[in-house]
């Protein structure tokens, strides 16, 4: 085979995420329940998703790239608000914006997942949020790989934060569902506490994936990565080298020709010949 760049956005799979979902159950109101898989819950943009569907998305699929829910620069008094209002927000590119076409999209590719070659679906993932690759490398990058590039909430000690923010949200929204008016209602307030639950369990898993368990972006207080215009001095490079060491001399030019703005984060990003 010939060279080619993967990139390796997380330690577990969306599968994993959605599997673990999956197998367990949601109670329903006034009794009852079933197996979150055969259980659909409806969204308040009225997308049907599974629970497990749900925690496989959030954060790597949606979110707000530039707004990370845990912001270790806040101040004390200004952080349960100020993590409430993000992961609220990060919450609503799933549930409020018009999107079913895409996530219907990203759904399918899952379902390719086993025995795939993870920058295969990265590639197709970041395509579909707005990307553009060449030659297997991100040109411009999508919503996938800018949720990538900024994404201390998936690492501990942040994963725990934001997964304990989204939870406090759920219960909230869970108290005020017990105390609707009629079991319609009930139900409907009942998902989107279910669904905002299942979106903070994407950084509760992710807490236990041993890649995930030491935050390396803080440690180096990494704020970019890679530019557009340091992947295009990267791809420049792929296309002269042929040995199969091309890679190191990759990295190691575009770090040295963008010192301020470009930082090889090995959490995210792998390189390695195939």
């Amino acid at each position: 085979m010939g060279n080619k760049l993967l990139l390796l956005p997380s330690s577990k799979t969306s599968g994993e995420h959605e599997l673990i979902g999956d197998a367990i159950n949601l109670p329903k109101p006034g009794g009852g329940g079933g197996s979150s898989a055969q259980r659909p819950l409806t969204l308040p943009n009225g997308l049907k998703l599974s629970y497990g569907q749900i925690i496989a998305l959030a954060g790597d699929f949606y979110g707000v790239p530039e707004e990370p829910i845990v912001d270790p620069t806040e101040k004390p008094n200004e952080r349960v608000s100020g993590r409430c209002k993000r992961f609220m927000a990060a919450y609503s590119t799933l549930a409020h914006d018009h999107i079913k076409e895409e996530v219907d999209q990203i759904l399918k590719i899952m379902t390719e997942e086993k025995g795939a070659i993870e920058n295969e679906l990265v590639e197709k993932w970041d395509k579909i949020t707005g990307g553009k690759w060449i030659f297997g490398v991100p040109v411009v990058f999508g919503r996938v790989m800018k949720l990538a590039q900024n994404n201390y909430d998936h690492f501990m000690p942040s994963a725990e934060d934001a997964y304990l923010i989204g939870h406090q949200i759920a219960l909230e929204k869970a108290k005020l569902a017990s105390k609707a008016g009629t079991l319609e209602q009930q139900t409907k307030m009942l998902d989107e506490a279910y669904s905002v639950d299942a979106f903070a369990c994407h950084f509760l898993t992710d807490s236990f994936s041993s890649g995930h368990l030491r935050n390396n972006i803080d440690i180096f207080r990494v704020e970019k990565f890679f530019t557009e215009d340091a992947w295009f001095q990267l791809l420049e490079i792929m296309q002269k080298k042929e040995e199969s060491a091309w890679y190191c001399e990759a990295c190691s030019k575009a770090v040295k020709d963008n010192q301020e703005s470009v930082a090889c984060e090995v959490s995210l990003f792998m390189f390695v010949c195939k």
